[in-house]
């Protein structure tokens, strides 16, 4: 099991990972405040990594996107605003994973599967277990702010 740790900065919490990055695909969520993102309704809090980043899109809240389906496993939109890069390739993307790809494209997958492409780490959504069905396989508008649910 690999460290983690979690630090306040501007109302929402970040992880840091000791070791290589991706290497706890579920991160501990337990502690520190999160961002929230809202799906028709429904609010689901998230994790953000400790990174430059994470930290850049927190700056960016709040943000509604209308995000694009993709291959049936995930959603896309464009930020606002290009971020700070610095890609992986995590093999296995996991539903839950906010990802960055290139410098402009936040990405949320939904269902757990391989992939050979690059992303930056954003963030985990802390309990994805009904986010499939929330999203749905339509386009659909997703608003992400500081504010937690309490």
């Amino acid at each position: 099991m690999f460290a983690l740790t979690i630090s306040a900065v501007m109302g929402c919490s970040f992880i840091s990972q000791a070791e290589p990055a991706y290497a706890n695909p579920q991160p501990q969520t337990e502690h520190g405040m999160k961002i929230q993102m809202k799906i028709k309704g429904q609010r689901y809090d998230i994790t953000l990594y400790d990174n430059p980043t994470s930290q850049a899109f927190a700056a960016q809240l709040p943000v509604t996107l209308e995000m694009m389906e993709l291959n049936g496993n995930e959603k896309y939109a464009e930020l606002p605003h290009p971020l700070p890069t610095d890609a992986i390739q995590p093999i296995t993307l996991h539903a839950g994973d906010l990802m960055l790809y290139g410098n402009q494209t936040l990405v949320l997958f939904y269902t757990t599967f391989k992939s050979s492409y690059r992303y930056t780490l954003v963030g985990r959504v802390d309990s994805p277990e009904n986010l499939t069905e929330t999203l749905g396989k339509q386009n659909v508008r997703v608003a992400f702010s500081n504010q937690t649910s309490k």
